[in-house]
């Protein structure tokens, strides 16, 4: 017979064994979950975003368009809840995600709802554009807003160089250009703004923008007749020598070549003359480059060619030689 006392030995043995046996854990598995952040369904940069599992929280690494990545090491079957905190809200998800057996990858776009006003975005797209120059005295100044909650919007714009106001009260609507007309410059000089968007509760700053203002008056344009050139000597249009004499020799025909420069309004034509009589008017009046005539009439003696440049705002300017022409 077996020993009672033996028995009683191995049924303590057993049940020890039983207690101290290790509990096998539920399957643990790594995982990645990203997507985009939306806030009132426009994809935004929150201050947070966490995801609470039972047992522990985890913090997303944000990015400046939105974008989230969660990296986490969570039990199979497990259900977290996504938070944001935005403007001082803490604001619950509409997604959850469960931790699914040999799933490594989620994609899970996050959507919240936010009672609170979103600030404008930053005033763009200035005009005149940044660093323009000859702009006009009085000149229109202007910027495209928007708001993300398509509000409305009252627009100011200032001198960056004092922070004097120089125009406001200045309502816009969502998505369309603000605008005011800038008085009291001066020719010749650099200039700073910057406006300020305002939305009731919070007001946005554009960048600084610059532009100079045209010299005083027009400036007259700048022309200069390049051939024939005092002293030289042509041949059927062919160059022969330079300092032949005082005054160009032209044996048969010759291109003349003129060059005209206007550096605010700009040229509007070139007209060139032969003894003060405009030699066939449609041709010889130029207003485009290069600006230059073929004189193939016959003549025989002194002539004087001039040379008339005009501006878009209608001044003038003239250079003239005088030549000797045979044939």
């Amino acid at each position: 017979m077996i020993n009672t006392k033996v028995i009683h030995v191995i049924n303590l043995i057993i049940l020890l064994s039983i207690y101290f046996t290790p509990l096998i854990s539920v399957a643990v598995q790594p995982c990645t979950i990203r997507g985009y952040v939306y806030i009132n369904d426009i994809i935004t940069e929150p201050d947070d975003l966490f995801l609470v599992f039972p047992s522990q929280t985890i913090y997303a690494d944000l990015y400046s368009d939105g974008y989230y990545i969660i990296d986490c090491y969570e039990d199979i079957g497990q259900v977290g809840e996504f938070y944001v905190t935005y403007l001082g809200q803490i604001l619950l998800a509409q997604e959850t995600v469960t931790i699914l057996y040999d799933v490594y990858m989620y994609q899970i776009d996050i959507h919240v709802s936010s009672s609170f006003n979103n600030p404008p975005n930053k005033p763009i797209s200035p005009t005149p554009a940044n660093n323009s120059i000859n702009i006009e005295l009085n000149p229109t100044i202007s910027v495209y807003v928007t708001d993300p909650d398509e509000d409305k919007m009252i627009v100011s714009f200032y001198n960056a160089l004092n922070e004097n106001l120089i125009g406001s009260n200045i309502i816009a609507e969502h998505a369309s250009i603000a605008s005011t007309i800038w008085t009291g410059l001066e020719y010749n000089k650099s200039y700073s703004w910057y406006a300020v968007s305002n939305d009731s509760q919070y007001e946005v700053k554009s960048d600084v923008f610059s532009f100079k203002t045209k010299t005083e008056g027009n400036m007259q344009p700048e022309i200069t007749i390049l051939r024939p050139k005092p002293g030289e000597l042509y041949i059927s249009d062919k160059f022969i020598l330079s300092n032949f004499s005082p005054i160009p020799l032209i044996v048969g025909d010759i291109t003349v070549k003129v060059n005209a420069e206007d550096s605010d309004s700009g040229i509007d034509r070139v007209e060139i003359t032969i003894n003060g009589f405009l030699m066939d008017n449609e041709q010889f009046v130029l207003n485009e480059e290069p600006y230059e005539i073929f004189w193939n009439k016959f003549g025989l003696g002194r002539y004087v060619i001039k040379a008339v440049a005009y501006d878009l705002e209608g001044k003038s300017n003239e250079d003239s030689i005088t030549v000797r022409k045979f044939f």
